[in-house]
């Protein structure tokens, strides 16, 4: 599958797809979708920065939070211009559930200081990243 600079389209599309079933499916039904997914004949073919953003999903897909994190983060590092901003903000959001669900909430805080500015905010997802930041600055004593 050729790219070229169709990457920010095909992480546009990918961005739309993952809206309608990452986060409403549960994971056993995740398998030929996002994990190990059935619709790429080679995935070693695709650009290196598609791998990363399909790692991240399979890791969301798969309710895996370190992975979610480490995975989306890589998928993050030097992803402006590069992806789509729909698609680079799930990516923040999968990150910083990996570490809510690692019991890292500092991490919420950390990944937020290194990618939220680079990230434009959504007006669909606007309140998810100020509730997760609310999450993440709970006092722990109540977990």
């Amino acid at each position: 599958m050729p790219f070229g600079s169709g990457i920010p389209r095909w992480s546009q599309a990918l961005a739309f797809v993952a809206d309608g079933s990452l986060g409403l499916l549960p994971a056993q039904d995740q398998y030929g979708v996002w994990i190990e997914p059935a619709w790429i004949s080679d995935a070693a073919a695709l650009p290196a920065k598609a791998r990363e953003v399909l790692a991240a999903y399979a890791a969301a897909a798969a309710r895996e939070p370190p992975a979610m994190r480490s995975a989306a983060v890589q998928a993050l590092t030097d992803s402006q211009g590069v992806l789509d901003d729909n698609c680079r903000e799930q990516l923040l959001i999968i990150a910083q559930l990996g570490a809510i669900g690692s019991g890292d909430l500092a991490g919420v805080a950390q990944i937020k200081e290194q990618f939220g500015e680079q990230v434009p905010v959504s007006q669909y997802r606007y309140a998810i990243r100020g509730f997760l930041l609310a999450w993440a600055d709970q006092d722990a004593s109540v977990l």
